[in-house]
């Protein structure tokens, strides 16, 4: 009887002692699950650049747990681990510090502000407001939400406490699910086509032109573009000569393709347009080096080149985004005769069949 006594005591002390000594464990539920965005750059980006991206910033704002996220990655796309929430997207090619340096992100930490700008300068010759043309940008804009239900909750994982202490719960949290996003980029850069005919082509050996009240970027989450604007030189490697008719007419063409953001939000319509919101400005130098200088108002001028046809179709604002502009200038830019040695100086000029309301086709940006 007194060894039984002995043992049932030393039986209360050790369980004591062992009860004194346990380990807690934390149970971890897993809350996250991993998502791929996945954008498809061939059906428009690349029919209008001519080629993919090489790589991809993606910028997600989570509404309720105000989660950030900003990846970016080569090819086409980018996988992210996120808690259930209400998303907001928006994916441009490229990674940002691909961009050229004069075309930046504007407050970037707001999904409803952000915007791609090209940066401003002012000539000295004349002191005009001058903005770059931009490269081929692409942009995608999508809210998706990743439900409770998508996460795997019915995996738990049972973690020692001081471990869960130390090294935190997402070193434990494990997901083998995986959702895939499908987006589509819509393009956002507009070509200008320019079309004017010029009298006594002999004359011409070089142009630069340049046309005001352009926007001078766009809103990534709202695809509008800005209601601020600037002059936009065109594209010096974008000019092309062509030379018409008799030698008696002296006549030629001119015309440029130059990329830009387009009209600025507000004037996408015609009848929101004035004369004088776009100005036409030419720096032409002549075959004897002087230098003749000419400006047009033409904001009543630029009509939307459509695929189905060069006639100006007006749509609404929302489908303006992947259309071409075209300035065929009614006035002809006549220049002083000069001696035929110096034809076309500076030019490779072309010999086409011209009539009023011909078409050159200049291809797309």
């Amino acid at each position: 009887m007194r060894y039984r006594s002995l043992i049932i005591c030393m039986g209360a002390i050790l369980l004591a002692v062992m009860a004194c000594d346990r380990r807690p464990l934390e149970v971890i539920a897993n809350d996250q699950v991993r998502v791929r965005v996945v954008i498809n750059w061939k059906v428009r980006f690349q029919e209008i650049y001519g080629q993919e991206p090489n790589g991809m910033t993606l910028m997600l704002w989570g509404v309720n747990t105000r989660q950030r996220i900003t990846e970016s990655a080569n090819g086409n796309s980018v996988t992210v681990m996120l808690k259930p929430d209400t998303y907001r997207l928006i994916i441009f090619n490229d990674r940002e510090e691909e961009y050229l340096p004069y075309m930046r992100l504007h407050d970037a930490h707001s999904f409803d502000d952000i915007a791609m700008r090209l940066e401003h300068y002012t000539t000295r010759d004349t002191g005009a407001d001058i903005i770059y043309y931009p490269e081929p940008i692409g942009v995608a804009v999508d809210t998706f939400e990743i439900t409770h239900d998508m996460v795997m909750s019915d995996t738990t994982i049972f973690v020692p406490y001081e471990d869960y202490v130390e090294q935190g719960a997402s070193k434990y949290t494990v997901s083998e699910r995986l959702y895939e996003i499908p987006e589509e980029a819509t393009p956002m850069t507009v070509t200008l086509f320019l079309k004017a005919k010029v009298k006594h082509r002999q004359s011409l050996k070089s142009i630069e032109a340049s046309i005001s009240g352009l926007a001078d970027g766009f809103y990534l989450s709202r695809i509008d573009r800005t209601r601020e604007s600037g002059t936009v030189e065109l594209d010096p490697k974008g000019w092309e000569f062509y030379t018409y008719g008799a030698e008696a007419d002296s006549m030629g063409i001119i015309a440029n393709k130059t990329a830009t953001f387009g009209l600025p939000y507000g004037k996408e319509l015609l009848s929101e347009r004035n004369a004088e919101d776009n100005v036409l400005s030419f720096r032409i130098t002549l075959a004897n080096d002087s230098v003749q200088e000419c400006s047009f108002k033409v904001g009543k001028d630029i009509r939307y080149l459509t695929p189905e046809g060069r006639e100006a179709q007006i749509r609404y604002r929302q489908d303006l985004h992947d259309l071409k502009l075209e300035l065929d200038l009614s006035d002809v830019i006549v220049m002083p005769p000069m001696p035929p040695s110096s034809v076309g100086a500076g030019f490779d000029a072309k010999v086409v069949d011209w009539d009023d309301g011909g078409i050159i086709d200049m291809g797309g940006f």
